[in-house]
């Protein structure tokens, strides 16, 4: 598999980059991948203030990049002696330099590789009129790098995304907002601390991609007219509250009792079967665990609409409400849980509760298949579409949003860079 050279620097983690300089090194490279002289492919002809008109970089901030690359080793300087004066200085990229050895993998793992190697592009087309700062065009390209098919990030922390972008973890937050701000972002869930009974989970994003930095890309979405009310809070409530075995080592045995006295204090803990026995009391009070599984429930309900054959009718699902799929644990509780021993009494009252969560997501999945025709139809229109529900956040009766997600799997290749203005 051929990777793109660009996006393998989108992928990389250099943590002595800057946000300006990592996008100039991608800008640098998607310039020049075009050149058909492969063994001199990685030089750059043009001066450091040509450059900078190129790419949309003021002349001293394109200078600044380019000594931080040089010190770094991924850029290196040569010479070229003419017949008289002065020799010539030039820049080549060192390849592959940047690779942090788990370059690839993640390369690979992305889903919408297509998507970023657009972006670049249309970044080199308008790289004075383009609507996006550095700074969060790098972070909708980590975004981007790391969401799934439907533009919804979940498994990456601030800490992954600094690594990715350059910018420092501290700000990423307030980069966040500004995202939002500038409409990029639709919808965030916010994290959750160690210590709720979900464990320490990552912030949701949800990208808008009625943006226009999106659809000229080459992704969007398609807003479908479902008729129907999403997950609201109370059903939720009377899962958590839902017994299991009776006897002491009934799930919620102490959950009612311990929500009518004083607060059970949080405990600092690892994703596990446990901590949902330690913090039981809290979780009937703690609004944003709530609202952080409404999202997870509507996350797994859209993956199953697009496998219409996977949503378990009401009965058979009474006959195995003991067994959660791993893909709706891994929804809820991110790919790196690990349980505990299977025979564990703690275990089998965790999949229990997973499995009535899921339960609802498989319920919600088919009140949107009560308009199979309307799905059916799009499906047709477009084979390599999916589906995504956005939050329905906290309201007495939320309303279901559904959209479906097209993207495009080319790469949009230019004949020719802008001449220098």
């Amino acid at each position: 598999m051929i990777i793109n050279p660009r996006i393998s620097v989108i992928h990389s983690r250099i943590p002595f980059l800057k946000a300006d300089e990592k996008l100039l090194l991608i800008l640098v490279v998607g310039m020049l991948e075009p050149r058909l002289e492969i063994s001199r492919w990685n030089v750059l002809t043009d001066s450091a203030p040509q450059l900078a008109k190129r790419l949309g970089f003021s002349k001293e901030l394109a200078f600044s990049c380019f000594r931080k690359l040089e010190e770094s080793g991924i850029v290196e300087a040569v010479f070229d002696q003419g017949r008289v004066g002065r020799p010539r200085k030039f820049r080549a990229v060192v390849p592959r330099s940047w690779d942090d050895g788990e370059t690839l993998l993640r390369t690979r793992k992305s889903c919408l590789n297509a998507i970023c190697f657009n972006l670049i592009e249309s970044r080199l087309m308008e790289p004075n009129s383009f609507p996006l700062k550095n700074s969060l065009l790098m972070l909708t390209l980590a975004l981007l790098a790391e969401s799934d098919d439907t533009g919804v990030v979940a498994q990456s922390s601030h800490s992954d995304l600094s690594k990715l972008t350059g910018i420092p973890k501290a700000q990423i937050s307030r980069r966040l907002r500004q995202l939002k701000t500038a409409g990029v972002i639709a919808e965030n869930i916010p994290g959750l601390l160690a210590g709720s009974f979900l464990g320490q989970a990552n912030s949701i994003h949800y990208l808008n991609l009625e943006h226009p930095v999106l659809t000229g890309a080459g992704m969007e979405s398609h807003p479908l007219p479902i008729k129907g009310r999403a997950i609201e809070q109370p059903e939720i409530d009377q899962i958590l509250k839902r017994r299991g075995a009776p006897g002491p080592d009934d799930r919620l045995s102490s959950a009612e009792k311990a929500a009518k006295e004083d607060p059970i204090p949080r405990k600092v803990s690892a994703i596990s079967p446990e901590s949902w026995e330690e913090n039981a009391g809290d979780a009937l009070n703690h609004e944003p665990s709530k609202r952080y599984l409404q999202a997870a429930i509507e996350r797994h309900a859209a993956k199953l609409i697009g496998n219409p054959l996977s949503i378990m009718p009401k009965g058979l699902w009474r006959e195995q409400q003991d067994v959660a799929a791993n893909e709706f644990i891994e929804t809820l509780l991110g790919p790196a849980y690990s349980a505990a021993k299977v025979d564990s009494t703690h275990t089998r009252m965790f999949y229990r509760l997973c499995a009535d969560l899921e339960e609802l997501a498989h319920h919600l999945a088919d009140t949107c298949l009560k308009k199979r025709s309307e799905l059916e139809r799009t499906k047709r229109d477009s084979p390599d579409s999916h589906y995504r529900i956005l939050p329905s956040g906290h309201l007495k009766r939320p309303t279901l949003r559904l959209e479906r997600v097209t993207h495009t799997n080319r790469y949009h290749h230019r004949q020719q860079l802008p001449p220098i203005p």
